[in-house]
Formats: structure tokens, sequence, C-alpha cells
């Protein structure tokens, strides 16, 4: 069952919020570099970042400085076939040992949620086990695959300028086989020099204890030190700015302004769930937004967040292929596709022929689609109707803000049940982008957002209706 709210995602307006992140493409070979002029401190240093996974266990390099003898690294994934454990590693040669590890026990594959990672290099410290410590939203991760202390006073690979280590790198392995991040970061935040707890950059919410949340870093008295910086991809045109002040400034390769997202740990979008799909050869790319198909037949993916009240908005792109269909499904998803009942629940679809369709019943409904058009798709669940869209005109002459009278649209073959949103295929080949709002897996024209100020679509988003976001769905779902 995909996730209705991201794990560790705030869902209230109150306190500081994260407004943008940033969005890395593995197949784009996204990433970021800072050259550093001379050594920073080597034996005191923090890093904070706020992490969104792909969500499919492969090797995501958040932070990384290397050259053949020094190296030190923060990655979450990469270190097993299919694992997603966070590793924090430095290597120097003349340390004793000469690779200090952290390797969590635990993997961090949750699609829908946002992952705050702290690493504190503590080498002065008298106590050997705190001298490399790693804190998973708030909460010191202890239990360790691989854990390796480094020794007392030992350097940190990291803004080391001496042994020649002198590019900074976000988002790729700067050596060997390529590597590179795939899913979000906010709020990326290096201080050189400091051993800084948690609590200078998170609470856990009053309300719901269990949850971390960012609080302001401006009002934390924070020190950056020489090399230090902050990343709050703000800048759509500069998205490697340093706001800390040091003008630590990064040089963003193979991102564009397109790669600035409003999903953030203050406010979760939907994408598409790499966990809950049919289809073992499509690949998600685009933080999860594009959906490339394989040579099967017969795939669907659905949306990481299902409703079961309100009014929902979403969109998607058809990019290539066809015999694409937009579909509304119920639960249990897992290995089901349009035309099939879903846990007593018949889908919902609009496919590329002009037709509603229930299961595999189609009957007439509007004008054929194909690649290039964008479907989509309102979902009244107040009153128990679902309307589509092709190219921003709703089709029956439908009217999403008709209410109780259902206008044009498709009652819902169950009221009961929650629902996901999602596309489906039944010849091989293609590829969809999906738009929940976050960061479309297209390129948007125009930008509409909902009635709350959230979301960026390429068409005006009904009255009333909401993107799939945990701040809508605190509210309305």
């Amino acid at each position: 069952m995909p996730l209705i709210l991201g794990a560790q995602s705030a869902t209230a307006d109150a306190g500081y919020q994260i407004e943008k992140s940033c969005r890395f493409n593995n197949p784009d070979s996204a990433s970021m570099s800072y050259a550093i002029g001379s050594d920073g401190s080597l034996v005191a240093n923090t890093i904070n970042v706020w992490f969104k996974s792909n969500g499919r266990g492969v090797a995501c390099p958040i932070l990384q400085q290397y050259v053949v003898g020094t190296n030190a690294k923060l990655y979450v994934g990469g270190i097993a076939a299919v694992s997603s454990n966070v590793q924090y590693y430095s290597n120097r040669t003349g340390e004793s040992p000469a690779e200090p590890d952290r390797i969590s026990s635990a993997e961090y594959l949750d699609p829908a949620a946002w992952y705050n990672i702290h690493c504190v290099w503590d080498s002065n410290n008298g106590v050997a086990e705190d001298r490399m410590r790693v804190y998973i939203n708030g909460t010191r991760v202890t239990a360790w695959d691989t854990n390796v202390d480094p020794q007392s006073g030992a350097d940190f690979g990291m803004f080391n300028y001496t042994d020649g280590a002198r590019t900074l790198y976000i988002g790729t392995k700067p050596y060997g086989s390529a590597a590179f991040l795939d899913g979000y970061i906010a709020n990326l935040i290096v201080c050189d020099g400091q051993t800084y707890e948690p609590s200078k950059f998170g609470e856990f919410d009053s309300d719901s204890p269990t949850i971390w949340r960012p609080i302001d870093p401006a009002e934390q008295s924070l020190t950056f030190g020489t090399h230090g910086f902050w990343l709050d991809f703000a800048d759509s045109a500069a998205l490697g700015n340093d706001v800390s002040g040091q003008n630590n400034d990064f040089t963003p390769s193979n991102l564009a302004a397109a790669d600035q997202a409003t999903d953030t740990p203050t406010n979760s979008f939907a994408t598409f769930n790499p966990a809950i799909r049919l289809g073992a050869d499509s690949v998600l790319s685009e933080g999860n937004c594009v959906n490339t198909l394989g040579s099967a037949g017969y795939e669907s993916v659905w949306s990481t967040m299902m409703v079961t009240k309100g009014k929902w908005y979403c969109e998607f792109k058809f990019i290539a292929g066809s015999h694409q269909y937009t579909a509304i499904l119920g639960e249990n998803l897992v290995n089901d596709y349009y035309e099939n009942v879903v846990g007593g629940v018949p889908n919902v679809a609009y496919n590329h022929a002009g037709n509603k369709q229930i299961d595999a019943a189609q009957t007439a409904y509007g004008a054929t689609y194909t690649v290039g058009d964008i479907i989509g798709v309102a979902l009244d669940y107040d009153n128990n109707y679902i309307y589509f869209s092709k190219n921003g005109t709703f089709q029956d002459s439908g009217d999403p803000t008709s209410g109780a009278t259902g206008t044009g649209g498709i009652a819902l073959p169950s009221t009961t049940h929650a629902y996901a949103f999602g596309v489906s295929k039944y010849a091989s080949g293609g590829s969809v982008g999906a738009n929940f709002g976050g960061c479309p897996g297209f390129a948007i024209t125009s930008g509409n957002a909902d009635g709350n100020g959230y979301g960026n679509f390429e068409y005006a988003v009904p009255t009333g209706y909401y993107a799939l976001c945990t701040k809508n769905l605190a509210e309305f779902g």
C-alpha cells in the first residue's frame, strides 16, 4: 500500500518552512562542485541535509571529496545491490585505522518520506564511538552493519587541500564507475570546524513527538567556517548559491531551473511509487515523476499518496508510445492494471481511444489523445465523481465544480475505498510524465497553483481542487 503521508513530513503551517529543494536525476548525470583553495578544519565538521529517496536502492552520493589516499563521503545506498543504508566514511593515508566508517543496518527506502541526515566528525572527542556520529530524523543511529571508529585527532578527508582533494562534489562519485544521486535534497548545510548537535537544525513536533521537523538555521547563530555553506536552492537561476554568507557557491552541472522543486520536508508531494507498480522493466526517473515503459505488456504505476475524501487534481503527459490509460485506481494495487478489479473496487480510466473504461468495459467519452497531450485528472471524492481533461478541456462537457450534480463526471464505482492516481498501458514501450505539483515530470509553459498556492500545473486547477501534498492532505484529506 502506498503511503498516504510521508513518514517524516510536517503537516501544519506553523514553524519554519523549507520552500524549495533540488531534484537530482541520475540519467542526466546531475551534480554540483565547489573548489577549495586551502585546508579547512580536518578534526571537526557538521553535515546536515534533508533527503527524499528514489526508493530503488541505487547509490545516491550526497557529498564527497576525493583524491587517491584521501576520501570523505556521505552516501545513501550503493553499499549493496539492493540497499539504501546511510554511509558516512573517511579515508586518509597514514591514519590508523585507515578507513573510519559507519554503515547503518537500517535502510531508508520510503519514496514518500523526507529524511534528515545529520553527521558529526569530532575526532578530538575522548570517547572513541563519539568521534563519528550519525543521526536520522533527530535520533542517533546505533545499529551498524559497519562500525569503525576514528583514532583520536584523526583528520577527516573533507576540506583537505594539502592532500590534493580540492573539489567538493554534491550528487556524484568523482572516481571509478559513475554514480549519481537520484532523488531530492533540501537545506544542505556544512559547518566547517564545528561539532553541532541535531537540535541546531531540527526539533521533534510537540503535537506529534515522533516527527522530526526543521527549524530556521538563520536563528541558530551557526558558524560556517572557511569552507562551510548553506544551499537552500531558492534561486532557480543559481541552484548552487551559498546563502551562509561565506559565498562558497557550487557550480551546477546538468541541472536546470526546472530541477528546482517545491517538494520539501515541510510539504511533501506525491510522485510515482517505485514500490507499487506492475512492470519490472519500466524505469522511473526525474524524481520518480517520469515512467519509461519497458517491453512487457500491461504495465502500471501509481502515486505514493492515496485519498479517501476531498477534491484532488493532477496531470499526466504522454511523452512517447501508445495505448496509454490515465486511471484512478482502488486499494491493494500490487500486480494490477487498468482493467482489473482491485480489492473489489473496479478501476476507472480514460484511454487513448477516447473511451471511459471501468475495468474492461468501454464506452464513448471524449477525444482521443496521443504523444504530447496532457491529461488532467480531477477527483471529487466528496461527491463521488471523477473528471478527465485533455489539454485543459474537460471531456464530455464535464464540470468539476458542479458538485452533487456531477455534470459530465464519471461516477466512482466505490465510495468507501482509498484511491490512488496512476497510468497504465497494454503495449510495449513509451513513457509518461506525472505532475502532482511538486516537480513536474515534463516542462511547464504556463504555471498554475491550486487555491492554497501549492503546485505548479500546466492548466488551471478547478476551483476547490488541490494538489496531492501533505499540507493539503492535512487540511482536506
